[in-house]
C-alpha cells in the first residue's frame, strides 16, 4: 500500500473532499487546505511527497503555492488542478517543474493515474541523480584497489569525499586494532586530515564514537550534539563507519561549518558505498603490508641461513680434510684387525664431505656465482662414467642398474663437471629410494635441438600432492624424524639449479608405489 504523504489545496471545498476520498482510498495519507496561503505554512511545517492544487485561487495562485512550497522542500512532487489554462500558464507550469496536469472535471482513476505518473516520474528523477553522483566511484574504486599504501589511500578515500560534498573539513580515523564487538570502537589513530591539521583530533574521535557494529552511521546536529559542535567549531557533522569482515576498520568524519548546509539522504548513500570501497582497499593494503614485512623477515631469515651453510661448510673443510689425511695414514699403518675402524672413519668422512659440498654448491646457486666451464663432450662416454661411478652403490643393494645409449655419437659443448653433478643426484636419488633387488634404467636419447637424458626406477614413488615440492631445498617427503633414508633433501634442487644453469630443464612422472621416471634435457650447445 502507498504511504506517500500528498497535500491537497482547492478553495472549493467539494474538490477538497472528492480529492481526499479518492486519494485515501487508494492508500495515500492525505491533508486538505482551501488557500495558497495556509498550503505554504503547512509546507514549511510538515514534509509532504506530493502537492496537488488548484490553479486558479483567491489570494495566492495554484503556481505561486507550488514555487514557495518547493522553496522549502525542493524535492516535492507537483500535480495542479484547473478548469481552463491558458499557454502563459502552461508555460510557467513547466518552468516551475509541475511533473502533471489535471483538467476538471475528472474521473477518479485520472487522478490516480496523474499523481502516481508524477510520484514515479520523481523516484525515477532520484534514482537517476543517484546514479550519476554515484559512477566517479567506479573510478574511485580503481584508483583504491591499485593503491597499497594505507596512508596514501586513506588520504585519497578523505579527499573524494571531502571534495563530492564540500565538506569544510573532514578526518579519517583508524583504529588500531578491527573492532569486531559491539562497543564503540577505538583507540583511534588519524591517518589523513583535510583542514584540521592544528585541531586536536579527540574531539573528532568522539564524534565518531557513537558508531558500532549495529549502526553504520551516525549525524550530529545542534539537537544531539551541540557541545561537540561548538567544540569542533563545526555546524553538523557526519560520521560514517568503515566496516570490513573482522568488524570496524574505523570512520570517515566530515564537517559542515555553514549552518545553511546539511547532509542529505544522498550523501549518506554516496559516503556509504565509498566506506564499502575504502573498507576492501585499506584491508587488502594492510594485507600487503603484513605480506611485505613478512617476505622481508623471510628473505632476512633465509640470508642468514645460507651465510651460516656457507660460512659453516667453509670452515669444515679445513679440519676434515686434516682427519680424512690422518685416517688414511692410519690405515696404512695400523694392524689389519684395526683397518675397518680407520675405514669406518675415512668412510663417514667421505659422507661429510659430500654434504658440504651440497651445500656450497647450492649456496653458490642462490648466490648467481656458480660459473659455467664449456667444452666438448662425448655423450655416451659422460653417462656411462657416471653411471659405473654409482654402480657400486647399487650392487650394495642388490638393484639392477641398466644403461640405454640410444643417442649415438652425439657431441655436445656444456659444462662436464655440472652436466655430471645433475644426473649424478639423479641416479643416486633412485638408488636411495629403491628397494633392494629394484630396478634403474638409465637412457639417453637426442632430442629436437638437444639431448635428454632419462631415469627410471621402480622405487616407492611420489604422491602426486607432493611432486611440485619435491625439488625445494632441504624438503623431503619423509618425515625428518621417521625418514629411513639418508640425506638433507638438497639433491633435486641443485640437480634442478644446475639444469637450468646449463639452459635446460628437469621434468617428473611418478606414481606412489609404482616408481619414478626424472628426465633431464639440455640444449646441444648453449643458447646465447
Amino acid at each position: 500500500m502507498a504511504k506517500e504523504r500528498i497535500l491537497v489545496v482547492d478553495d472549493e471545498p467539494d474538490v477538497l473532499h472528492v480529492c481526499e476520498r479518492i486519494l485515501t482510498s487508494d492508500g495515500f495519507n492525505v491533508k486538505t487546505v482551501s488557500s495558497g496561503f495556509e498550503a505554504v505554512q503547512l509546507a514549511s511545517a510538515e514534509k509532504f511527497d506530493l502537492l496537488l492544487t488548484d490553479i486558479k485561487m483567491p489570494g495566492m495562485d495554484g503556481l505561486d503555492v507550488a514555487e514557495a512550497a518547493r522553496t522549502v522542500n525542493p524535492h516535492l512532487v507537483c500535480v495542479t488542478m484547473t478548469g481552463y489554462s491558458t499557454m502563459d500558464t502552461a508555460i510557467e507550469a513547466l518552468r516551475l517543474g509541475i511533473e502533471e496536469f489535471i483538467i476538471k472535471p475528472f474521473m477518479p482513476q485520472d487522478l490516480i493515474a496523474a499523481v502516481s505518473r508524477a510520484l514515479e516520474k520523481e523516484k525515477l528523477r532520484q534514482e537517476s541523480a543517484r546514479l550519476r553522483a554515484l559512477m566517479p566511484l567506479f573510478e574511485l574504486n580503481r584508483v583504491f584497489m591499485s593503491t597499497t599504501d594505507v596512508p596514501r589511500l586513506a588520504q585519497q578515500v578523505l579527499s573524494a569525499a571531502a571534495s563530492e560534498l564540500k565538506a569544510s573539513r573532514a578526518v579519517l580515523l583508524l583504529c588500531e586494532e578491527p573492532q569486531s564487538s559491539s562497543e564503540n570502537p577505538g583507540p583511534y589513530q588519524t591517518y589523513a586530515s583535510f583542514d584540521v591539521a592544528n585541531q586536536d583530533i579527540s574531539a573528532w574521535a568522539r564524534a565518531a564514537s557513537g558508531i558500532c557494529d549495529g549502526e553504520a552511521h551516525v549525524v550530529l546536529d545542534q539537537g544531539n550534539a551541540a557541545d561537540l559542535l561548538r567544540e569542533i567549531g563545526a555546524a553538523t557533522i557526519i560520521a560514517v563507519a568503515i566496516k570490513a569482515k573482522q568488524g570496524t576498520l574505523g570512520a570517515l568524519v566530515l564537517a559542515h561549518d555553514d549552518p545553511s548546509s546539511r547532509f542529505s539522504e544522498s550523501d549518506v548513500e554516496f559516503l556509504s558505498v565509498l566506506c564499502g570501497q575504502a573498507s576492501v582497499a585499506i584491508e587488502n593494503a594492510m594485507l600487503f603490508e603484513e605480506l611485505r614485512q613478512a617476505y622481508e623477515d623471510l628473505k632476512q631469515l633465509d640470508y642468514m641461513k645460507s651465510e651460516f651453510i656457507s660460512i659453516a661448510a667453509h670452515e669444515l673443510r679445513t679440519p676434515l680434510a686434516i682427519l680424512m689425511g690422518y685416517a688414511g695414514i692410519l690405515e696404512g699403518m695400523v694392524p689389519a684387525e684395526l683397518k675397518q675402524y680407520a675405514s669406518i672413519i675415512l668412510r663417514n668422512a667421505g659422507r661429510l664431505r659430500a654434504l658440504m659440498d651440497e651445500m656450497l654448491n647450492l649456496d653458490a646457486l642462490e648466490r648467481g656465482t656458480s660459473l659455467i666451464r664449456l667444452e666438448g663432450i662425448d655423450l655416451a662416454s659422460l653417462v656411462r662414467d657416471t653411471v659405473e661411478d654409482l654402480r657400486p652403490l647399487a650392487d650394495t643393494k642388490h638393484q639392477t642398474l641398466s644403461l640405454e645409449l640410444g643417442a649415438g655419437n652425439v657431441r655436445l659443448t656444456t659444462d662436464r663437471e655440472k652436466f655430471g653433478m645433475v644426473l649424478a643426484n639423479l641416479v643416486s636419488n633412485a638408488i636411495k629410494f629403491t628397494p633392494e633387488g629394484g630396478q634403474i634404467a638409465v637412457r639417453s636419447r637426442e632430442v629436437p635441438g638437444g639431448i635428454e637424458v632419462e631415469v627410471q626406477d621402480n622405487g616407492i614413488g611420489i604422491a602426486e600432492g607432493e611432486q611440485d615440492r619435491i625439488f625445494e631445498r632441504f624438503y623431503q617427503v619423509e618425515d625428518s624424524l621417521t625418514r629411513e633414508h639418508e640425506g638433507m633433501g638438497l639433491g633435486l634442487s641443485i640437480a634442478k639449479g644446475m639444469a637450468e644453469l646449463l639452459g635446460g630443464r628437469i621434468s617428473l612422472e611418478s606414481e606412489l608405489g609404482r616408481g619414478s621416471t626424472f628426465r633431464f634435457t639440455v640444449p646441444l650447445a648453449p643458447r646465447l
